[in-house]
């Protein structure tokens, strides 16, 4: 059934989504759970701020370490997982190599909503609910779209648009909930200098990998 080139797309989103949900389930995944259950217990917005600051910090970081450090490998696990005929004969890897890096939008996603949900009142959360439902319909109307033309990693861009939209939606209602104390965006990211030093690795991975498999689905 992998010889039959209509299903690459579809088979391909499938791989990648379930390979990726595993480090989602496992890592960032009791992270919101643990969140959830502190943001909700009764604090100073300063100290809830804190908390929010640097859980997110903390995911978005290893989110990051996804992205720049699974492109590289992509291929390799899949080959290795998977075999050459996943590897080479399906779009498997591309998708796989987008969805590592659409792992640090969902990092962020995480803990900022599980903040809003433990803080928000029912006006918040109803505002919220409506916004999701709006941005869940525009972002299944743009993959659609996004995967017919581009396949794979298309609809995979097409989530990623979907979250980053999440996320601008929670970071304003951060705003509203915490005030005057509530962090800027860029304070719940990494530091600049390790944004930068995980490009320059990411960088140094990706020219090691073309080096040495450059001709790796070479006959």
């Amino acid at each position: 059934w992998v010889g039959h080139s209509n299903s690459f797309p579809r088979l391909a989103y499938g791989l990648a989504a379930n390979v990726g949900s595993l480090a989602v389930r496992t890592i960032f995944q009791p992270v919101e759970e643990a969140a959830f259950l502190a943001f909700a217990r009764p604090s100073r917005p300063a100290d809830a701020a804190d908390l929010l600051r640097g859980l997110c910090r903390g995911v978005v970081l290893v989110g990051c370490a996804g992205a720049a450090f699974g492109p590289p490998f992509a291929f390799a696990f899949v080959r290795g997982a998977y075999g050459p005929r996943w590897a080479c004969g399906t779009p498997a890897p591309a998708a796989l190599a987008a969805y590592a890096a659409y792992t640090a939008l969902l990092a962020a996603n995480g803990v900022l909503e599980a903040f809003v949900h433990a803080r928000g009142g029912p006006g918040e959360l109803a505002r919220g609910n409506a916004a999701l439902l709006a941005l869940a319909g525009a972002g299944a109307g743009a993959g659609f779209f996004a995967a017919a033309r581009y396949g794979a990693v298309g609809l995979i861009a097409a989530d990623s648009l979907a979250m980053a939209l999440r996320i601008g939606w929670s970071l304003g209602a951060v705003s509203r909930l915490l005030g005057r104390v509530a962090p800027r965006p860029r304070d719940l990211a990494p530091a600049p200098r390790t944004l930068a030093a995980l490009a320059t690795a990411a960088a140094l991975c990706a020219a090691s990998d073309s080096f040495f498999l450059g001709q790796r689905c070479a006959p």
